[in-house]
């Protein structure tokens, strides 16, 4: 069953029932049309259940409107929901998608303050939460995410394959970032100038734990932070007093090994234009902070380093 979506006019919102809640399929949505004026709407997309595409209400594939406005209303993609793609103009805003383990969201798919909870499931390719937007990954796949205008991203499972941040915020405690499905890099603020002057992209990366990949590009407004229980640089310990915080700046493919703070290998070759690895523009800041180990214990960074190169092989 296809639900075409629009957002509520204000004479529909006056008659439309209060907190209204659809599932898809099985409800019989008036007029083929889900209304979303009504603060607490929620539209539930069950198994077997395709919602969209959005912005084209007719079905004849133009695009009839470009905003979406939740009003607070939730989405929520169950097992075997759907949510069809978004045209190149359309969006949501003021709502939440709630993303459950074998659901899925097609491309292009943009969230402006809103709340995005990604429990499992798969998103794409691609993803933007703007504007004020909370994403909290803690499983499934997003082949691109895009962070932007003072948004936040929270990961602490699950796979991103490319990651976007300007004028946000991320903190990465778990899960995979960086390779899988695309193996495309991670980029953290401006990194090729491309943004007019004055525009405002500077980023903040937190890592604390899951699976790092050495392909980190860094604007000169990009900031990264590791969170670790062990570091060496060239191979010498950095020798760091607990909660101590060390601003990294050796270049020229310098290997910075690290046992994250949930126990996790990882390792980056810095450098700041060419070579392999992670790219630090000149202005970028890189520090390592040492933290006590999680309670699951963290391996000695030695025996980390090892079972890295033997997952690897």
């Amino acid at each position: 069953m296809r639900v075409w979506i629009a957002a509520a006019i204000a004479s529909a919102a006056s008659t439309a029932v209060a907190n209204p809640t659809f599932n898809v399929p099985g409800d019989a949505v008036p007029d083929q049309t889900f209304y979303l004026a009504n603060p607490g709407t929620v539209l539930n997309v069950n198994n077997g259940g395709v919602v969209g595409p959005f912005g084209d209400f007719n079905g004849n594939g133009s695009v009839d409107d470009t905003n979406f406005d939740l009003n607070t209303g939730i989405i929520n993609v169950n097992n075997g929901g759907t949510l069809l793609g978004f045209p190149a103009e359309a969006l949501f805003e003021r709502g939440t998608l709630n993303l459950a383990p074998g659901g899925s969201v097609g491309d292009f798919a943009r969230f402006f303050n809103s709340e995005i909870n990604m429990a499992g499931g798969v998103v794409g390719p691609s993803l933007l939460a703007s504007l004020d937007t909370t994403a909290n990954v803690s499983g499934g796949t997003i082949g691109s995410l895009t962070v932007v205008a003072d948004s936040t991203l929270n990961m602490t499972g699950g796979t991103i394959g490319q990651l976007s941040l300007r004028d946000a915020s991320a903190k990465i405690s778990g899960g995979s970032l960086g390779q899988a499905p695309f193996g495309a890099p991670v980029f953290v603020g401006d990194f090729s100038n491309f943004f007019p002057p004055n525009t405002n992209t500077a980023a903040t990366l937190e890592i604390s734990g899951g699976t790092i990949f050495d392909r980190l590009f860094i604007g000169n407004d990009g900031t990264v932070n590791l969170i670790v229980t062990e570091a060496t640089l060239n191979g010498v310990p950095l020798d760091l007093e607990l909660d101590e915080t060390r601003v990294i700046t050796q270049r020229q493919s310098s290997l910075l090994e690290l046992v994250l703070a949930d126990g996790s290998p990882a390792s980056l070759t810095l450098n700041n234009g060419g070579g392999t690895g992670s790219m630090f523009n000149s202005g970028s800041v890189l520090t390592v902070t040492r933290v006590i180990p999680s309670p699951a214990g963290a391996l000695p960074l030695s025996l980390c380093m090892w079972l890295a190169c033997a997952r690897r092989r």
